[in-house]
């Protein structure tokens, strides 16, 4: 597809119109998130200075989530303003047709997409997972490190190490290291799993190590209660939230669920809603230039912004109706992610093909 130099006007207009938005979403993310942490402030050492530090970084995890959204404001801004100021009417007089605005919206999806994928599912997950750590080491005092092979957290005289955190209550392939109060290693303890239950933490399969200065005593048990100094409430970081993955951990996520046979919940749904995130940006966005030729005889940025927060209110609405029917009715969570992307990809081509 060539690219001539009145595209190339357009999608640098889309694109710095875009990030103007994202801008501003940026800017009121951070005022909501910072008033919520307010809360917070004074719980054991988080102070002032660590909420905003921890703020920042969970940002980009929910503006990644609001990207379709962005995009259909970007591109009903940026070339809105181009109709306002009739560029955009000079630029279909001259020969400029519907397509090539159709085409320089594409590639500025194609840009902003890639750019978004990069960011939102490689450095976003990563922000946020040390975000929620160093936030729980600060109310808690137990500190989290992600390897890897698993989890560590450091507890009265315990480290743990869990294989697999299933939720804030079950953790799988669990290794328990006590030490006595002269920092000696005294028992080392494997369960396959340990559950929050009754108020305490029970552990089941356990192969146990005892060690004394002159021997070692092993064996196995059935059952045991571990007296870990924890409770689940006390953990600020969702381990099972699928926001806090990447998408190929929560792939593998789902894929260890399944074959635990343990509930997958709205696992599935998650992570085929992401998978179709640049999909849905480049619908919301193709669905926005429709409405560019509408509100153009308006000449008002309220109005075009109003009807875009309108349009994504209704995706948003849609995508979590269709969301939930797969779920409650079975439906594969591929489907109910790709449906409401293809019935407004639909209308899309619909109003495009009335534009005149």
């Amino acid at each position: 597809m060539n690219i001539g130099l009145l595209q190339r006007y357009l999608i640098m207009t889309i694109i710095k119109s875009t990030m103007v938005v994202l801008t501003i979403a940026f800017a009121v993310d951070l005022f909501i998130q910072c008033s919520n942490e307010i809360r917070n402030i004074g719980d054991g050492n988080y102070t002032i200075s660590k909420a905003l530090l921890y703020v920042p970084m969970i940002i980009p995890t929910d503006l990644y989530s609001f990207f379709p959204m962005i995009g259909l404001l970007g591109v009903l801004i940026g070339l809105g303003a181009l109709a306002s100021s009739n560029e955009l009417l000079v630029m279909r007089a001259s020969g400029f047709s519907l397509i090539n605005v159709v085409q320089a919206v594409f590639c500025s999806a194609f840009i902003i997409g890639i750019i978004a994928v990069s960011f939102g599912e490689i450095a976003a997950p990563v922000l946020s997972l040390q975000a929620h750590y160093m936030k729980q080491e600060a109310i808690t005092g137990h500190p989290v490190v992600q390897t890897k092979k698993g989890a560590w957290i450091h507890v009265g005289d315990d480290f743990i190490h869990i294989t697999r955190v299933l939720d804030r209550a079950s953790w799988f392939g669990v290794t328990r290291y006590h030490f006595n109060h002269q920092n000696e290693l005294t028992l080392i303890a494997w369960a396959k799993l340990v559950e929050y239950r009754d108020h305490r933490w029970l552990a089941s399969s356990i192969r146990q190590t005892l060690l004394f200065h002159d021997h070692t005593s092993a064996k196995n048990l059935e059952n045991d209660v571990w007296d870990i100094s924890l409770k689940p409430d006390a953990l600020t970081y969702n381990f099972d939230d699928a926001h806090q993955m990447s998408l190929f951990k929560l792939y593998d996520f789902i894929r260890y669920r399944a074959e635990a046979k343990l509930p997958l919940n709205r696992y599935p749904l998650d992570f085929w809603q992401r998978t179709l995130q640049p999909a849905a940006m480049l619908v919301m966005m193709l669905l926005a230039i429709p409405f560019v030729f509408v509100s153009a005889r308006f000449g008002t940025v309220g109005v075009r912004v109003l009807m875009g927060v309108i349009v994504s209110l209704g995706f948003y609405l849609v995508s979590q109706l269709f969301g939930q029917i797969s779920i409650v009715y079975r439906v594969p969570a591929s489907l109910g992610a790709s449906l409401p992307i293809i019935l407004f990809f639909l209308l899309s081509v619909y109003l495009l093909r009335r534009v005149r």
